[in-house]
């Protein structure tokens, strides 16, 4: 393709959410903030190349996947009304770690595979609270050894999470401070300098953060950004 003009340098520039005033960040701590992908940085592309990429419909699958007993209304009720303001997203509750690691995990795979097998440029959008935080980690892992990306992975509270490997494009984690919090932190695979990843800490307890309204805001501005 002719290039007609001098070309413009690419980056991918990615700004957290502000808090509207409402003050339950008690800290927010950048834990990392590189590149998505150093090599595209060098990396040039014409104006015509520009507006076909812009113009290509984005196809996005959203998968939430909640804690244990988050079947029960007055548990998993906060990635409920998270899941209602993702157009499209699905939603796994369920009540034992055995449901969540043999039914809810495997089916997102198998989801995942097969929507990827449809279409290699669908955008795989995983967020996961509690033990919910663990599986999609670990999803996020086995869709790296089958080089598919991640856009974006969320994790609230997670006990044991993998660490982050550079298919993912982009990572939040966020931990509370009451005394139920979990406080686990994300962590990027060693040698992982692709992966944007960024720590929030609020004032809340474990299972009121699953509602809470600037994380919801948060994650719905990862899963729209480009």
């Amino acid at each position: 393709m002719k290039i007609l003009a001098p070309l413009i340098l690419t980056a991918f520039l990615l700004t957290s959410c502000q808090s509207n005033g409402s003050g339950s960040f008690v800290d927010t701590l950048a834990v990392s903030e590189q590149s998505i992908d150093r090599s595209a940085s060098s990396s040039f592309i014409s104006p015509d190349e520009q507006s076909y990429a812009i113009l290509q419909p984005r196809v996005q699958k959203t998968y939430l996947i909640n804690g244990l007993a988050s079947a029960v209304p007055f548990i998993g009720y906060g990635f409920t009304n998270l899941s209602k303001k993702i157009e499209g997203g699905r939603l796994f509750s369920y009540i034992t770690p055995v449901e969540g690691s043999l039914q809810a995990a495997p089916a997102v795979m198998k989801d995942i595979l097969a929507a990827h097998a449809r279409n290699p440029d669908v955008e795989i959008n995983l967020i996961g609270i509690s033990y919910g935080a663990n599986l999609v980690s670990r999803i996020a892992l086995k869709l790296h050894k089958r080089n598919i990306p991640v856009h974006y992975l969320g994790t609230i509270e997670g006990t044991h999470l993998k660490r982050i490997p550079p298919n993912v494009r982009t990572a939040d984690n966020f931990t509370c401070t009451h005394l139920d919090c979990t406080r686990a932190k994300a962590r990027l695979a060693r040698g992982n300098q692709i992966t944007r990843l960024n720590s929030y800490k609020f004032n809340s307890s474990h299972i009121p953060l699953g509602n809470n309204r600037e994380m919801h805001n948060r994650v719905l501005h990862q899963i729209a950004a480009r």
